[in-house]
This record gives structure tokens, C-alpha cells and sequence, in this order.
């Protein structure tokens, strides 16, 4: 629970700073499962950090990918 809560810390931080899209974590938004839901399994909370994982790691590169596209043009 404790690497869930941060990777949340982390969405938000994206968020907060205009990085990403909000849309873009809706995927993670349906597992309706989050860091403090204590009575939650364990397997849910690995899906969703493996999922929030994944999700972050393809803001960012799509973010990376439209900056350098901007700056070639």
C-alpha cells in the first residue's frame, strides 16, 4: 500500500503541474481501489499499482514525445 500511496503522490504532482491529462489515469479511476482502502485484497492493490505504474511511465513518454516533436518543428 505504501508504493501505491506514492505513485498517487506522483499522479497528482503530474497532474498539479500541467504535465499529463487527468484523462489518461481514468483507466486506474475504474479499478475504484486506492492506497488507504485497508479492506481491499492485496492482489487488487497490486493491480492497481502495476497499473498506475504503467500509466505514469506512458504519460510521461508520450509528454517526452510531443515536447521533442515541437522542438524539432
Amino acid at each position: 500500500m505504501h508504493v501505491h500511496a506514492l505513485l498517487v503522490q506522483v499522479v497528482e504532482d503530474l497532474l498539479d503541474r500541467g504535465v499529463v491529462d487527468p484523462s489518461h489515469f481514468d483507466a486506474y479511476r475504474e479499478l475504484e481501489v486506492s492506497p488507504v482502502d485497508f479492506r481491499v485484497r492485496r492482489d487488487r492493490h497490486e493491480e492497481a499499482v502495476l497499473l498506475l505504474a504503467s500509466l505514469v511511465v506512458s504519460a510521461i513518454d508520450e509528454e517526452t514525445d510531443e515536447r521533442e516533436t515541437v522542438s524539432a518543428q
